[in-house]
Order: structure tokens, then C-alpha cells, then sequence
């Protein structure tokens, strides 16, 4: 399984329901950059970055979308994004795995 958390702001007259997926604890480098801006140019519903120490995964939500299956389909391009990409962002940049790497089978790049 892969952790997810949501965190509620407001951004103007609008509240946003941000989801992340911490993948893993590991130090910024150029060449995770690189990484982090090839994912973001390839993936549609799911930004990746690095902030504190850790690589995150987020998609927003607006509150008033926000129901049963909006929610579900977010954490689902999380959870998907994370199983495709989170053991090769372990394996080439350390850290600790946030998720449960028996469960995935093989890496998509």
C-alpha cells in the first residue's frame, strides 16, 4: 500500500483539497531534478517535487468537486504513480521507502 494524506486550503473563494504521497526521505540533487521535471512533463494528474527532505507526489481537488469518487480517483493516480516510479526513485536517489515495496512488480521506466 502507499501512505496518502490530503490537507484542506484556501486558495481565494475556493478550498482545495491537496492529496500527497511522501515516496521517499532523501537529499536534492541536480540529477533528481532532472528526474522530478522529466515525471512532471510525462504525468498529467500528479506533480512531483522536492521539499524537506522528501519526494512528494500531490494533485488538488476544489472542496465543492469533492465527493466519494473525485477523492478516490485522486488517490488512485497517487497510488499508481507511486507504485510505477517510487523503487526507482529508491533505488537511484536513496532514502526510505514511504510505501510497501512487495506489492510492486516492475517499474515502468
Amino acid at each position: 500500500g502507499t501512505q496518502c494524506y490530503a490537507r484542506v486550503i484556501r486558495a481565494g473563494e475556493e478550498l482545495i483539497v491537496q492529496t500527497f504521497s511522501v515516496v521517499s526521505v532523501v537529499d536534492y540533487s541536480p540529477e533528481l531534478g532532472e528526474f522530478l521535471n522529466e515525471l512532471n512533463r510525462i504525468l498529467v494528474f500528479v506533480r512531483a517535487f522536492h521539499t524537506g527532505g522528501q519526494i512528494l507526489l500531490e494533485n488538488d481537488l476544489f472542496a465543492h468537486d469533492l465527493n466519494g469518487y473525485t477523492l478516490s480517483r485522486a488517490l488512485t493516480f497517487l497510488a499508481v504513480t507511486t507504485t510505477d516510479f517510487g523503487p526507482q526513485m529508491v533505488e537511484k536517489f536513496g532514502g526510505t521507502a514511504q510505501f510497501d515495496p512487495s506489492i510492486i512488480q516492475e517499474p515502468i521506466i
